[in-house]
């Protein structure tokens, strides 16, 4: 049975008897079942499970707090379409003191966002460690240490390149050795996430050295929207990322 079950001929579904036992009963409801499943839990597949879990959730996070940074920029927006000169001069002070509480609500959710998006990148290194280590259980082809995968991921600069090569090799290899063949929608994916997420750096570097001058305040909230959108899609297509390589490398009696 055990053996069966392995290479996947039955499930845990599958109606089973044995003397002392009443009637046919499911597999899963056995005390055989049980059993087999604690020996077999793997630690690396554990930690895994749970890198993952935690990744997840740290980007779902990002995602919400650069929706709420897109709602501030619209909302600053709408409320001084013309900027502060062009405000009555009564009305300037009241204005200013409005303006500047929407500016510090921006500021501290880009704060939030730079450090969600910090802890993200280094539970992406753990969470890369792992998914190597079940590659390699997968397919003897792939090679890459996880030793090696998490000190290129955390690496500054050499991750921005290192994150979507790794990644995408593990999602290859993790494929081929599950379904036997590439799909040609998940070639297009990957390779829509990786111009997702070198679109995202660029465009980030660009904000950053473009003068953040009062006189082209709307342009600049114009491009932080962009900016702010484009994350969301390459966090939401990084969920995805995440989601396949789990399934693909989960171990058939997990």
């Amino acid at each position: 049975l055990a053996e069966l079950l392995r290479d996947g001929e039955i499930s845990p579904s599958t109606l089973v008897w044995t003397q002392h036992m009443k009637e046919w009963t499911p597999l899963k409801n056995t005390a055989f079942y049980f059993k087999l499943k604690a020996k077999r839990i793997d630690p690396k597949f554990v930690k895994f499970k749970w890198r993952t879990y935690f990744l997840r959730s740290t980007i779902a996070a990002i995602i919400v707090v650069n929706l709420l940074r897109i709602h501030q920029y619209l909302l600053t927006m709408s409320e001084f379409p013309y900027g502060l000169d062009s405000q009555p001069e009564k009305q300037r002070l009241d204005m200013i003191l409005r303006y500047s509480e929407n500016v510090s609500i921006i500021s501290l959710l880009d704060t939030i966002v730079f450090g969600m998006t910090c802890a993200a990148i280094f539970l992406g290194a753990f969470w890369i460690a792992s998914a190597v280590r079940m590659t390699k259980k997968l397919t003897s082809q792939y090679t890459v240490s996880s030793k090696m995968a998490f000190f290129g991921c955390i690496f500054p600069v050499a991750n921005i390149v290192l994150i979507p090569v790794i990644t995408k090799q593990v999602y290859r290899f993790c494929e081929r050795a599950v379904r036997h063949i590439r799909n040609i929608g998940s070639r297009i994916f990957i390779r829509t996430w990786n111009f997702l997420w070198f679109a995202s750096w660029i465009a980030l570097v660009f904000y950053m050295a473009v003068p953040h001058a009062p006189e082209i305040a709307e342009q600049i909230y114009q491009f932080s929207i962009f900016n702010a959108a484009l994350q969301c899609l390459l966090m939401a297509s990084t969920l995805v990322v995440i989601s396949r390589v789990f399934k693909l490398a989960t171990p058939k009696t997990h």
